[in-house]
């Protein structure tokens, strides 16, 4: 991933069977790969949300799925913000190209969200939008993540170049 960095978290395994002790004989130490998301200096947008019983899973907070709803919503409203469309620029819709999420907290049923959106790393065909999660009533971060977003022509099924002044576009100050 363009920007991103992959740190790791130490996870313990059981390598061989249990011994008559009912504790492991062996633990083996190895590690995951981790995605880390590269925040900017400012997010040019936020918005608030509350969470919705239909996003609770059975762990009783906030579902993986339900989060990813969450940071499309808030994409959605900075598109519409921006440039009063929320799909896309000019006449090419967005696609999403890749995701990464960074889980920080859960959150609950009732929590209220503040979701801060920003672009970035613009490149030929599209940018990045990168999130950060948080929670309102305490200010906890829930999640940090990025969308990688693509131009696309639906008519054509194929990726269009970013108009130009695409990437200006999102550093200027939005339409009153």
């Amino acid at each position: 991933m363009r920007n991103d960095t992959v740190n790791t978290l130490q996870v313990f395994g059981i390598k061989s069977s249990f011994g008559h002790t009912g504790r492991p004989s062996t633990v083996q130490v190895f590690t995951m790969p981790r995605v880390r998301v590269t925040l900017p200096d400012s997010f040019p947008f936020a918005m608030e949300m509350p969470v919705p019983i239909a996003f609770i899973n059975r762990g009783n907070h906030l579902g993986n799925d339900s989060l990813v709803s969450c940071l499309n919503e808030a994409r959605l409203a900075f598109m519409q913000a921006r440039f009063g469309n929320p799909y896309g620029v000019a006449d090419a819709m967005m696609i999403n190209g890749d995701l990464a999420v960074e889980y920080k907290s859960e959150a609950y049923h009732g929590d209220r969200l503040r979701i801060e959106v920003a672009a970035a790393d613009f490149h030929k065909y599209g940018c990045d939008f990168v999130y950060r999660v948080s929670c309102e009533a305490d200010g906890r971060v829930v999640a940090l993540a990025k969308t990688g977003m693509l131009l696309f022509d639906f008519s054509a099924k194929q990726l269009v170049e970013a108009p130009a002044g695409f990437a200006e576009a999102f550093q200027a100050a939005p339409p009153a």
